[in-house]
């Protein structure tokens, strides 16, 4: 009777809770991208009202369950897209079953972005501009190191490399150099941590003649799914001090629901030494060599509705365009996401990688093989037979072989992230990580090497030094968006801690055994070290609010603290406020067909900001030097600290305007900004008989102004032929406006010509002798100390060109320019040296004599090395096929593609040198400071990066 009992309620339960279960039904369809009709895997698709949702898998396909029935909209994004909405209708127990098809968005109005912004939000919303490195782009441009891509892609930003050999520093630099102290390098995140980026020598280095590894290319290249750059102002604001050079920030892929899939791609090539800057064609015979380089990736990505997860791994390798020149490379990055409950997402990546390379002595260093070639310090090579020039190739090989400069570097990078939703309005995000990057480089000149090059054996010495970089970053940030009536308010705050530890140690010894690699195995051994540890603690708000989705405002306020202030100096605020309105949202915009045609897009906006730049660690304190002095320690007063020092202050304000024509055919972004930096760092020297070493202060003003244009535009688009630029525009005008009362100052070179800060110039302006000479050639007046250029372009950008034909060949181009900048022949300074000076270099009496070579020293003949630097470089020419399925038809291959690429291929310039290659290893001319300004304007002894022939192949699983 009980189990009836039982029976029979069981019975009525289900009868009662079965309807309510009924009333549910489920959206599922396919996304594809407009005009190709391919389907689009990783697109959010949401029931807007119930913010329900899921993302389309490796097919492009998603399915939303346990939707309520009813009317709802539903909305579609994914970066680089339009926003795409539309009406669905749910009934009880079925599945509606929708195909949506979304465009590609020029001015990418209705993305979603993080940078500056503390969580994300809708880019329509924003005063200050963002550039967005797209998954469509990020695939496009077959890349190496993350530089690669920031060069082909970011239309706001140059990015040079200073050397050819592997492992060594690029420059990059957006709105000109805002210090005189420091480098012009952007802060970097990876999955909002703060990474390493130092890009000049460290404070311990091994010595090889100016060309210095960077920590930005070993920040792994794996798995990143797209890049965010602003560029300073007001967008920068809630960083605080560290934000003023502007933020790149990287995002990893995250995987998405669906089926596992998986990718193998291999890219095998040729690597040659870049010949079109040499003086003597023979130096490539004698140096260069056609090397063999290969790189290897997998990757996979799979999930289900409430776990992704996504890896790739990669290695790659070349045995180097020159002797003495080889590289390995390891990468691995994995990420796992997954729903911890209803309102809580769980995101944690990690990523390592490895780099080994060998490189050569270089720039200014008296036994640099290239140096030594190009600068005539072997003769005239073109006047050499062959017997000859094998001579000095035998020699030369030799030495560089006995050279021994390894570098060795392993870096681990994670990203542990919570995203809790309480409700639907309010969104908790916490992230924790560190970045840790242990480089040790090696150099041994060994008894053997120093006989090679004619000095004792006893000259032998080996150092070792190590740099440890641990940053850890903690942040938490709250954002509440709500709307009433006409009104939309998105409010965000939030608070950040770093800390980043640098330590360094060096270890020297002398007349060591030949053969050892051990420090233990000279007859003396020395060692140093250096300690940097820096801490920084910030809190922001920021509202933005909107009025009919078309007239938006927003400001935001960062207060930090920083270990590197003076004593005196307590918190220090960034404030920002901003204005957007979007003119083409206006009913009468909307309701006119031709307006709509002409101009989809349209919106205006200003914003003005602050941020900052913290002065160098332990510059604000007072010190005490304790020297070994016949074996006991001797105290000296050491720096006298500065209790007031503050960071350097960048005020921006900017306007502009973000314009789609032509049916959104054309999309043109247009900025003028104008940026001041007051209490800019200046080293200020005291009287002889104050006792007192120079000492940083907050005494000087730098202004930066220009204009930014970027053009991007369907040429064509039609089902079988797309054909797209894309071009960019950047003006600057740079003047230190004020030196505090400081006398000119050299931040780097030559005493002969150097880089000096003086009011009324530019930053690191060239300053030395120039010389007039009559129409017979003659010497007849020099100008002391004049100045002779400036290193910084008066524009830059970039260009761009993509073409698709039937959706299966690809052509992608890229290149960049500048023009107004000047830069220094150094190595011809060097053949004037040696008496082999370039043709015309100065003017020839009517006899064809060169009387200013005996009328002058080279003091005197400074401005002729100077030369004017404009340039326009193809760096990338790819091309790929997608090989149609019924020929490679298997049961495991779904999709295949080949491709040939060639890096470098063409170089178009004014001056006789490289104008992108410098001698100048970055260290401020003003302490040896690590990270210091070096604006890349001394081209001397040192190898373009060379040009790459590269077959891809790349299977999809």
């Amino acid at each position: 009777m009980t189990r009836l009992l039982l029976f029979a309620f069981s019975l009525l339960l289900l009868a009662a809770v079965s309807p309510a279960y009924a009333q549910d039904g489920t959206i599922r369809g396919i996304v594809t991208e407009a005009g190709a009709d391919v389907p689009l895997p990783g697109v959010n698709v949401i029931v807007e009202e119930l913010r329900l949702g899921s993302a389309t898998d490796i097919d492009g396909q998603f399915e939303i369950p346990d939707v309520p029935a009813g009317s709802y909209t539903l909305v579609a994004t994914f970066i680089g897209f339009k926003r795409y909405e539309a009406p669905v209708t749910v009934q009880a127990g079925q599945a509606s079953v929708v195909t949506i098809v979304i465009e590609e968005d020029l001015l990418g109005l209705e993305e979603v972005v993080v940078t500056g912004q503390g969580a994300g939000i809708e880019r329509r919303r924003l005063s200050t501009t963002i550039d967005v490195i797209t998954p469509r782009q990020i695939e496009a441009t077959p890349a190496a190191r993350l530089e690669d891509l920031l060069q082909a892609q970011l239309p706001g930003a140059q990015v040079r490399f200073s050397s050819g050999q592997p492992g060594t520093a690029s420059l990059i630099r957006s709105r000109g150099p805002i210090s005189a102290f420091s480098s012009t390098t952007p802060v970097i995140y990876v999955d909002g941590v703060r990474v390493d980026n130092l890009n000049t020598a460290a404070a311990l280095d091994v010595d090889t003649g100016g060309a210095q590894s960077s920590a930005i290319p070993d920040i792994p290249l794996e798995n990143i799914e797209r890049i965010e750059f602003i560029k300073g102002g007001a967008a920068t604001t809630l960083y605080g001090s560290d934000a003023a050079n502007g933020v790149i920030q990287i995002f990893t892929k995250k995987g998405i629901p669906g089926r596992t899939s998986f990718s193998y791609e291999t890219q095998l090539g040729t690597i040659n030494g870049t010949e079109d800057f040499l003086r003597f064609d023979e130096t490539a015979d004698v140096l260069y060599r056609t090397g063999f380089t290969q790189q290897h990736r997998l990757s996979g990505s799979g999930g289900t509705p409430g776990l992704n997860y996504s890896f790739s791994g990669s290695l790659a390798g070349d045995d180097g365009f020159r002797e003495g020149n080889e590289r390995q490379q390891y990468g691995l990055r994995t990420s796992v996401g997954g729903r911890v409950s209803s309102a809580v997402q769980y995101t944690g990546t990690f990523g390592f990688s490895s780099v080994d390379f060998t490189r050569d002595l270089n720039a200014n260093d008296g036994r640099a093989s290239f140096g030594n070639l190009e600068g005539g310090t072997e003769g005239d090579l073109s006047m050499m037979n062959p017997e000859e020039l094998q001579v000095i190739g035998d020699s030369i090989r030799n030495v560089v072989n006995l050279y021994d400069l390894s570098g060795d570097t392993k870096r681990f990078q994670t990203s542990q992230q919570l995203n809790i939703a309480p409700r639907e309005d309010l969104t908790i995000k916490a992230i924790v990580g560190l970045d840790y990057r242990v480089n040790v480089e090696q150099q041994i000149e060994s008894p053997a090497f120093q006989s090679a090059i004619g000095l004792p054996p006893t000259a032998s010495q080996l150092q070792r030094v190590q740099r440890r970089f641990l940053g850890l970053t903690l942040e938490g940030t709250a954002q509440h968006q709500a709307r009433v009536g006409d009104f939309s308010f998105v409010s965000t705050a939030g608070g950040q801690v770093f800390r980043d530890d640098d330590r360094q140690d060096a270890l020297v010894a002398t007349n060591i055994a030949d053969g050892t690699t051990s420090v233990n195995n000279g007859a003396d051994q020395t060692a140093i070290d250096f300690d940097l540890v820096v801490a920084n603690y910030g809190v922001y708000v920021q509202e933005n609010i909107g009025y009919k989705d078309r007239y938006f405002i927003e400001g935001g306020f960062r207060a930090d603290a920083n270990s590197a202030f003076g004593e005196e100096i307590g918190l220090v605020g960034y404030p920002k406020i901003g204005a957007a309105y979007a003119l083409s949202a206006e009913p009468f915009w909307q309701n006119s067909a031709l307006l709509r045609s002409i101009a989809p897009n349209l919106k205006f906006r200003a914003n003005l900001g602050f941020a900052g730049k913290f002065p160098t660690p332990f510059a604000n304190d007072r010190l005490v030097l304790a020297s070994p002095f016949l074996g006991e320690i001797a105290y000296t007063y050491g720096q006298f600290g500065n209790p007031d020092l503050r960071p350097e202050r960048v005020r921006t304000f900017e306007a502009g305007a973000d314009i789609a024509l032509a049916d959104g055919r054309l999309g043109l972004e247009v900025t003028y900004f104008d940026a001041k930096t007051s209490d800019a760092l200046f080293t200020v020297p005291f009287v002889p008989t104050a006792g007192r070493a120079a000492q940083l202060f907050n005494v000087g003003e730098i202004v930066n102004r220009g204009w930014e244009f970027a053009a991007n535009a369907f040429l064509l688009d039609r089902r079988n032929l797309d054909l797209r630029l894309n071009a960019s525009l950047n003006t600057l005008t740079n003047e230190v406006t004020d030196n505090g009362g400081t006398a000119p100052f050299s931040v780097g070179g030559f005493t002969f010509l150097g880089q000096w800060i003086e009011e009324g110039k530019p930053v690191g302006y060239l300053r030395g002798d120039r010389p007039t000479f009559d129409d017979e050639g003659n010497l007849v007046d020099v100008e002391r100390d004049a100045d002779l250029g400036s290193p910084l372009p008066d524009a830059f950008g970039t260009v761009g060109l993509s073409a698709t034909f039937y959706n299966r060949l690809r052509l992608f181009v890229t290149g960049d320019y500048q023009w107004g900048a000047q830069g220094i022949a150094v190595d011809d300074v060097l053949r004037f040296f040696n008496g082999l000076q370039d043709e015309d270099r100065f003017p020839t009496a009517p006899d064809g004599s060169v009387p200013a070579l005996s009328q002058g020293t080279f003091f005197d003949l400074a401005g002729v090395w100077v030369e004017n630097t404009d340039f326009f470089k193809l760096r990338l020419i790819s091309l790929s096929y997608d090989v149609p399925e019924q020929f490679f038809r298997n049961p495991i291959a779904r999709s295949l593609t080949i491709g040939f690429r060639v890096v470098n291929p063409f170089n178009f310039v004014s001056s006789s040198f490289d104008p992108e290659v410098t001698g100048d290893n970055g260290q401020s001319g003003v302490g040896g400071v690590q990270n210091g300004v070096n604006l890349g304007v001394f081209g001397f002894g040192t190898e373009s990066p060379p040009r790459q022939f590269l077959v891809d192949l790349r299977v999809g699983f």
